[in-house]
């Protein structure tokens, strides 16, 4: 490679290791600044996700008896969702990285500059006095004098007196030490000593307008480096002898012409293309030639030495002009973006024109003559590089002179904006709202600020200024988050119609933002223009990223609308997504399609409440009685117990009725769901139908009636009563009897056999008989007593129940069961039961008095 490019070769290594170090630190924040370029507004703001809970009736088939299928109504609840913009956010690493990046700057500054003497030593003193005035300590002290401000700059200054005066040889490793050491210290002692809740945020905020005037330096010097290096480009392809000012002159106007359509750009007067240089690429090309470029300054003017002070001086200010870009970026600060670019295009212009009429001037004869102009850059034979410099300077000021004093509000605003950040995380909402209302006095339509004040006055609940500050935010730098907002503020005030022109456009502006494409839909939803809501999911589907809230609310669409048919086919086409709205909506078609979901455990937020989403999922997947589930009907016992799941406390109970019923337990199931239908206040006919068709699964005909009944259900309550329907039940529940314990009862499947069929008269006979020989009458009777509970009216159950409680000797339970059949029983049936029972009472009781 060559030598003029590798200049640190013959450095000591631990030369070499510290430039690594502070070009890694300058690569990283290159790289971290234009990724929060590429981020925008989502640095500071998210989208918040709003679910709605919806309601369907479907019909579902609860059993089939080889006869007649029977269904019962049930709900789905599916999710609809749109976006709204959340509350701006500070982002505290922005700060962080400010803070960090101006102190290792001017740590490397201070570390370059020691050696130096005269005006150079008087300069980075003022400079670092500069610095840390600007920080205003006193405010982090809770001070009124400028007690820590004199403290901290005495150590620094008094180190670097020091080490300029007695050790002007360090070593440049160690005297960087130093400062790192010094500035470290400082900083733990800030930490500790303050008396705020973000001491960072308020020294970074104050002390911005300091980075600021270093970073302005700084893109000035470099601003001709991209020209330079296209003339160093020039020199290397030259011949000796032949000419290459045709190249220089081509290449040089090419870049001007680039330079012009970036000033052009951002002063709003061509529009945005892809074919013109970001402002923030140009500065890090700048920034990295411009490393060669200062080496060669300094070689070729003698200022002083580059290995000692030029190159660490250059990356100090390098670290501080690129951490405050990454700031300016990271916090969404509009105001201080565009005079950035503005300024980083106007440089570029104004240098690039005084350089290019400087090298003209200058090297004519060399380009001539092919000669290599690289080498003598800086050493002009006519006219000296200042002149060149304070031409460029002349330019800049005309060109910001254009705007007469627009720039300087600008950066005001954004100051203010800056502290207003501090202020808001702090949490003094009046000192962060007088602070950005102080940044709308000097630009009045800066976005950070109205959004912001937008989002103060809306977590105050005040929606009359949350409205008028985001449609000022619109006015100049619209984004879907102000359009969304503004949107926001207007359905909260219930004006609907210019809720929905807002949301119109916002889509004219932003036709590709899937965000603002599924809020129009939700509006058309609204107003019931169903083509219209279809049209706009498929525009949000084919815009989004990550597509969950467009997934679901796709499935939500076809919930709504689509009959099974195309209900199956459109949802065939969204994938699976580990995202519970779009969970709760495949359940719901699931359970419409008469098809099993999938199971899965339910996750839940450490306090257990449930978000609407969840809730849909587990209700949608818990009612289906084709969907196995993993987890235990209890947990939704204790959701229930949750007072914040209040507003679910009805559907909990029946997810775990249906779950116990179908999967787990009957006789808890059918016990639940008996204590609901009673007692709900909402789809108390749904639960009671669904509670009458479980007891006629069960063979309990009288129950089943009068829950049907209860429920409206004429149609199947005529059903039963008109085909001799209980005249046939008796001979299924013998035939299910028979087939249950065809293989046997053991003490080990008895628990499982019962909950087969728990109200069926004749399979407990058959188990009570069964736990009698096996010395399990208790087992027997509180199964008995149980059935009875939800059969009350089956004769066989009261005999085999008044039977056991006499063989317990329980005699007045077995009495109660005799006054029961005396109601249940024809008079010949009961006076053969009670011939029986009197004297099975008698046998007892001589049996207890011989004994």
């Amino acid at each position: 490679m060559n030598n003029s490019l590798v200049f640190c070769g013959e450095w000591p290594l631990r030369h070499k290791i510290l430039l690594g170090l502070a070009c890694f630190i300058v690569v990283f924040l290159m790289v971290f600044s234009a990724i929060a370029w590429y981020t925008g507004l989502e640095n500071v703001i998210q989208w918040d996700v709003v679910s709605e809970l919806h309601q369907k009736i479907i019909s579902t088939a609860v059993f089939n008896d080889g006869t007649f299928g029977f269904s019962a109504s049930s709900p789905v609840y599916y999710i609809k969702e749109r976006y709204l913009p959340g509350q701006i956010r500070v982002n505290h690493l922005a700060f962080q990285m400010l803070l960090g990046g101006g102190l290792t700057g001017l740590a490397f500054i201070l570390t370059g500059a020691f050696r130096l003497k005269g005006m150079w030593f008087l300069l980075f003193i003022i400079l670092t006095g500069a610095v840390l005035m600007t920080f205003r300590l006193e405010n982090a002290f809770g001070q009124t004098n400028q007690t820590a401000f004199l403290i901290a700059f005495v150590l620094v200054a008094g180190l670097f007196y020091v080490l300029n005066s007695w050790a002007p040889d360090m070593d440049t490793l160690r005297a960087a030490g130093l400062f790192s050491g010094l500035f470290g210290l400082l900083f733990l002692a800030f930490m500790y000593f303050n008396q705020i809740n973000q001491p960072v945020l308020s020294a970074a905020s104050y002390g911005l307008i300091s980075f600021l005037v270093i970073s302005a330096v700084f893109i000035f010097l470099i601003s001709h480096e991209i020209l330079a290096g296209l003339i160093w480009m020039v020199s290397q392809t030259a011949r000796k002898g032949n000419s290459s000012l045709g190249q220089y002159l081509l290449i040089s106007v090419i870049f001007l012409l680039n330079a012009v359509l970036i000033y052009l750009e951002n002063s709003k007067s061509i529009d945005t293309s892809f074919l013109i240089l970001n402002p923030l690429a140009i500065y890090i090309i700048s920034a990295v030639l411009g490393l060669w470029g200062i080496r060669k300054f300094l070689e070729q003017k003698s200022v002083f030495s580059f290995s000692a002070s030029g190159v660490w001086i250059y990356t100090g200010m390098a670290i501080i002009t690129t951490a405050t870009i990454c700031f300016i970026y990271a916090t969404a600060n509009d105001s201080l973006q565009e005079v950035l670019e503005d300024y980083i295009a106007i440089c570029q212009l104004a240098a690039g024109l005084a350089f290019f009429v400087h090298v003209l001037i200058n090297f004519i004869q060399l380009f001539k003559q092919g000669l290599d102009v690289h080498k003598v850059l800086y050493r002009p034979p006519f006219s000296r590089l200042l002149l060149a410099r304070v031409g460029a300077l002349f330019l800049v000021v005309m060109f910001l002179s254009f705007k007469n004093f627009y720039t300087y509000y600008q950066t005001m605003a954004g100051y203010n904006n800056a502290i207003g950040d501090y202020y808001l995380a702090e949490g003094d909402l009046s000192g962060a709202e007088t602070f950005y209302k102080q940044s709308t006095h000097y630009e009045l339509l800066n976005h950070k600020a109205n959004f912001t004040l937008a989002s103060i006055a809306l977590s105050q609940d005040d929606k009359i200024n949350a409205g008028f500050f985001f449609k000022q935010a619109l006015e100049k730098h619209p984004s879907p988050f102000a359009y969304a907002g503004l949107s926001r503020s207007l359905e909260n005030e219930n004006l609907f119609f210019d809720a929905y022109f807002t949301t119109q456009k916002a889509v004219a502006k932003f036709p590709e933002d899937s965000r603002l494409l599924t809020n129009m839909a939700y509006f058309q939803g609204k107003s019931q223009l169903t083509d219209s809501v279809l049209h706009y999911l498929d525009l949000a589907q084919k815009n989004c990223k990550n597509c969950e809230v467009e997934n679901a609310n796709f499935l939500a669409f076809w919930i709504e609308n689509g009959k099974k048919e195309k209900l199956e086919e459109m949802s065939s086409r969204i994938p699976a997504q580990d995202y519970y709205s779009n969970k709760a909506n495949r359940a719901a078609i699931s359970k419409i399609l008469g098809k099993a979901g999938e199971s899965e455990l339910l996750t839940l937020s450490k306090d257990s409440l449930l978000d609407v989403s969840r809730f849909a999922f587990a209700y949608n997947s818990g009612t289906n009685i084709l969907t196995t589930p993993k987890g235990d009907a209890d947990l939704f016992l204790k959701l229930q117990q949750k007072e914040g799941n209040g507003d679910f406390q009805e559907d909990l109970a029946f997810i775990r009725a249906s779950q116990n019923y179908f999967h787990q337990n009957k006789m808890n199931g059918l016990k639940q769901l008996s204590i609901l239908a009673s007692q709900a206040r909402k789809n108390q006919a749904v639960y009671h139908q669904n509670l009458g068709l479980w007891f006629l699964k069960e063979g309990v005909y009288d129950q089943a009636v009068y829950q049907l009944g209860a429920a409206g259900d004429s149609s199947s309550v005529a059903l039963l009563t008109s085909q001799n329907y209980k005249g046939n039940l008796d001979g299924r529940l013998e035939l299910q009897a028979g087939a249950i314990t065809e293989k046997g009862i053991t003490l080990k499947n008895v628990d499982e056999l019962v909950n087969k069929a728990p109200l069926n008269p004749y399979l407990l006979d058959k188990v009570a008989a069964f736990l009698g020989k096996a010395k399990e009458d208790n087992k027997a009777y509180n199964m008995l007593f149980y059935a009875t509970e939800l059969n009350p009216n089956s004769a066989l159950l009261w005999q085999l129940y008044t039977n056991k409680a006499m063989d317990m000797s329980l005699t007045e339970y077995a009495q109660n069961g005799l006054d029961k059949l005396k109601t249940l029983l024809p008079k010949s049936e009961f006076d053969q039961f009670n011939t029986l029972y009197q004297f099975r009472k008698a046998e007892k009781e001589r049996s207890s008095a011989g004994f």
